[in-house]
């Protein structure tokens, strides 16, 4: 035998008989009986607790914007000391140059001071051999003059 056969309705006396014995008893109502409910097709804001367990899945841009604005002072302080490490090495990689450069020119002045050295010498001894050589010539024109 299925539910709805066992099962029997009231009848219409009943039915009148239970309502005035429900309108005999004490109660007090639970909301307040002339507070307006209006009717209402659109859903308003969800005040329940979610039931489900899995955590909702947030896209790649909104995650990584909650990430910088959390963490931007950080950030910026990590950006500011790859910046200065970049510079310090960068740096020194320029003052390398600069030393070898440096020391390139040391070695072409001493080379110069040098070669200027025996430049000198050479130009001396020129000096001389020219005025050995004048001197002869007014040797040789003195001896010619006087055998004129």
């Amino acid at each position: 035998m299925d539910r709805r056969g066992s099962h029997t309705g009231k009848s219409r006396s009943a039915r009148e008989a239970y309502s005035r014995y429900i309108k005999t008893l004490d109660y007090e109502p639970t909301a307040q009986e002339g507070t307006p409910f209006t009717r209402s097709s659109e859903s308003g804001e969800e005040f329940k607790e979610p039931t489900s367990t899995r955590k909702r899945q947030v896209n790649l841009g909104q995650r990584m914007k909650d990430h910088f604005l959390n963490n931007w002072l950080n950030w910026a302080v990590g950006i500011v000391i790859v910046v200065l490490f970049f510079l310090m090495v960068d740096s020194k990689v320029d003052l390398a140059r600069i030393g070898s450069t440096i020391d390139a020119i040391k070695e072409n002045v001493k080379s110069l001071i040098i070669e200027s050295k025996t430049q000198g010498n050479k130009i001396h001894e020129q000096d001389l051999s020219i005025r050995e050589n004048s001197l002869r010539i007014q040797q040789i024109e003195k001896q010619y003059d006087k055998k004129r």
